[in-house]
């Protein structure tokens, strides 16, 4: 029993060691100075310490965290620096890319500048080439047309006088327009031949008194046995007059579509005359008012007057575009009436020198000339032509003075 008793108080006094253990173990873990005062023994710091070493831990935790700050602080300026490095940079890429670019296209530029010049040297060559070709072939063509022209007994300077070439098909009164241009009477010894049949058989010369050094060259007649056609333009060397009348009546023709085509192709300038319009004019009025011709005056004729140069125009429009040509004014005239007006001032100063007076002829003229329908106009285009060619720059408004100056030297040449 003894035994057992010792054994028994051996085993609790070993289990109350152990509960101690335990209890100073739990105090020691949740109040260390419990398990102190208890006689037990702690391995953790003080209170003191804990909080010494929670502040320094704080304060390190504040530190990282301001480094932290400060490292993210600067991490965003060198992304912003970055971000702008890289923005200049690209900036920079595309101003090197545009440079790049314009100076292809100014090398472009210049390539294309240079082909241009060269093309345009090349072109100016060719056409200063083609020129003195031009010229060379217009000068050979001079000279076998003066040539002609002295085989039919003209001499005359193509390259100096003023050349007017009345021409069209036989019969047409073109000697008779000649003869009233040049002021020059039928029955005089230098005036073109007139009359009903083909009555120039050959081109003459004659002065035109109201152009200086000019002449009025007279043409024989186109669709004839002696004028076919065929070559009528330059076998009568109508290429190199500087100004052409075409006079017709009646009806359109072969020959006058010639001319027309010829001064197209040749560059020389072309009016288009209807002559003997008043014959035409007083026909029409005794057809439209059932009496005889005879009968008719210049007042009954008056109403038609513009009706019927309205229908000459219309068929000479219709001819031309038919044959493709270019269309013209018509100009209506009557010779006899323009010959009166041309002729009045020389009658003038032969009847009475001393009642002449240049400042009013001129005025008087054209007045007279109105009156034979467009004759004032035919007057215009034969000095302005001869303007143009001598780069006098006349005017229509110009024309009073101009006239002045040529009746003044028309009156010095018949006084004398």
């Amino acid at each position: 029993s003894l035994s057992a008793l010792s054994v028994s108080l051996s085993a609790l006094s070993a289990l109350s060691l152990s509960l101690c253990s335990c209890l100073s173990l739990s105090f020691s873990q949740g109040c260390p100075q419990l398990a102190v005062a208890m006689g037990g023994t702690s391995s953790q710091p003080s209170y003191h310490e804990a909080e010494a070493r929670a502040a320094e831990a704080q304060r390190a935790r504040e530190q990282a965290e301001t480094a932290a700050a400060a490292a993210n602080a600067r991490a965003e300026e060198l992304a912003a620096e970055q971000r702008r490095v890289k923005e200049e940079l690209g900036q920079e890429t595309a101003r090197t890319q545009a440079a790049a670019a314009a100076a292809a296209e100014a090398r472009r530029g210049a390539e294309a500048a240079a082909a241009d010049a060269e093309a345009a040297r090349l072109a100016l060559e060719q056409e200063q080439q083609a020129q003195r070709e031009a010229e060379a072939r217009a000068a050979e063509r001079r000279a076998e047309a003066a040539q002609q022209l002295r085989t039919l007994g003209l001499d005359v300077d193509l390259a100096t006088r003023t050349l007017i070439a009345v021409c069209g098909p036989a019969r047409v009164g073109k000697s008779y327009l000649i003869n009233s241009l040049c002021a020059a009477p039928k029955d005089h010894p230098l005036a073109a031949a007139e009359g009903v049949d083909e009555t120039t058989l050959q081109a003459a010369l004659y002065l035109a008194a109201l152009i200086p050094e000019g002449d009025l060259l007279d043409q024989p007649g186109g669709g004839t046995d002696r004028q076919p056609v065929e070559g009528y333009f330059l076998r009568n060397c109508l290429d190199q007059m500087d100004f052409i009348i075409l006079c017709y009546t009646g009806g359109w023709s072969e020959t006058a579509t010639a001319v027309v085509r010829g001064c197209e192709e040749h560059g020389v300038k072309l009016v288009v005359v209807r002559t003997k319009f008043e014959n035409e004019l007083r026909n029409h009025a005794a057809d439209e008012l059932g009496v005889e011709e005879a009968d008719v005056s210049r007042a009954h004729m008056g109403p038609y007057v513009a009706a019927l140069k309205q229908t000459m125009q219309e068929g000479l429009h219709r001819h031309l575009a038919a044959e493709g040509l270019q269309q013209h004014d018509l100009i209506v005239v009557h010779a006899s009436r323009f010959r009166r007006g041309i002729q009045w001032p020389r009658d003038h100063a032969v009847a009475d020198p001393a009642a002449w007076s240049v400042e009013q002829t001129p005025r008087l003229v054209r007045n007279m000339l109105e009156d034979n329908y467009d004759g004032a106009a035919l007057l215009e285009a034969i000095i302005k032509n001869e303007a143009w060619r001598r780069a006098e720059g006349v005017t229509v408004e110009d024309m009073d003075a101009y006239l002045e100056a040529r009746w003044r030297e028309y009156r010095d040449h018949y006084a004398a």
